[in-house]
């Protein structure tokens, strides 16, 4: 019998006020969920949400596929100061305490197009998806790729709200 395993590689825990998310959520909302999401996902003095950046492998008997690709090391994302120019050295730890690092990687599958999600499919600087994880098959879906227009490089640069939208802006 094959077996397939499911292995999950931490980058980092983005905090953000659950504002960032949520706006006009009094502490009465979060307290009935305090229950289930602290202390990992919410700290309940300061409402502050606890977003984890990771992928998960799926590791067959045959293949290792890389869903989401995090942020990436060493990237120029000012407006993110816990990310900028970060190498993000857990990251590759994480998947070297699996056994694995890019080149064990046969597939890269992002889910969308998100810095987050997208980071480590390119070196820092450098155009070309793939670089990081060199001839690796890069899977997005085929709408997100006609979104991009041909410009890879819009997965590089984090998603703002636009003005008017349900995401307050960012402080900071």
């Amino acid at each position: 019998m094959a077996i397939w395993r499911l292995l999950r590689a931490v980058e980092s825990i983005w905090e953000a006020d659950v504002g960032f998310f949520f706006r006009d959520t009094a502490r009465e909302f979060w307290q009935p969920h305090f229950d289930w999401m602290c202390p990992n996902a919410l700290d309940a003095e300061t409402l502050r949400l606890k977003m984890p950046m990771q992928s998960y492998i799926v590791q067959t008997p045959h293949h290792n596929i890389l869903i989401d690709t995090c942020v990436g090391g060493l990237k120029n994302l000012p407006k993110y100061p816990e990310w900028n120019l970060n190498p993000h050295t857990r990251y590759t730890d994480a998947l070297a305490a699996h056994g694995l690092g890019f080149g064990d990687i046969h597939y890269v599958m992002c889910t969308h197009l998100h810095t987050d999600h997208c980071g480590w499919n390119t070196k820092a600087g450098k155009r070309p998806l793939g670089s990081d994880l060199p001839q690796r098959p890069l899977h997005l879906f085929e709408k997100r790729i006609r979104a991009l227009g041909g410009r890879q490089e819009r997965c590089l640069q984090p998603k703002r709200p636009a003005s008017g939208r349900s995401r307050p802006r960012r402080s900071g």
